[in-house]
């Protein structure tokens, strides 16, 4: 048998390692946070949420409280206390800083919705 046969049916290596480090990858972009929705009757609902910071969706438990009034802001807290705004339009995203072309003609620095499809989006931009 020559060498080219015998290299032709070594088997391929294996990573065994593999399905562990696809379980973690997907594991480390979620991030454990809480969302608050602040009313204007005074009221403030907390409940337990996780983060993705790649997409900038929030998914947080629902909550049985109802508030009187109107909403008034909603955001995230990070575990290390970090505060971020999410979308008052869609409630499932964060705002994120962007630098651009604002509506009134200007540049300058505005907030956006991290979901690409959401109405909010349409409003800052030319």
């Amino acid at each position: 048998m020559n060498n080219r046969a015998r290299r032709a049916r070594a088997p391929a290596p294996v990573d065994l390692l593999a399905p562990v480090r696809a379980k973690f990858s997907r594991l480390e972009k979620l991030m454990k946070c809480t969302f608050t929705s602040v009313w204007d009757d005074g009221s403030e609902i907390t409940t337990p949420a996780t983060y993705d910071p790649k997409t900038g969706e929030v998914s947080a438990e629902s909550s049985r409280s109802s508030p009187k009034g109107s909403l008034e802001r909603e955001f995230i807290t990070l575990q290390d206390e970090e505060e971020i705004e999410v979308c008052n339009a869609c409630h499932t995203f964060v705002m994120k800083t962007v630098v651009g072309d604002l509506a009134d003609l200007s540049f300058g620095e505005s907030t956006e919705c991290s979901d690409p499809n959401c109405e909010s989006n349409s409003i800052n931009y030319v």
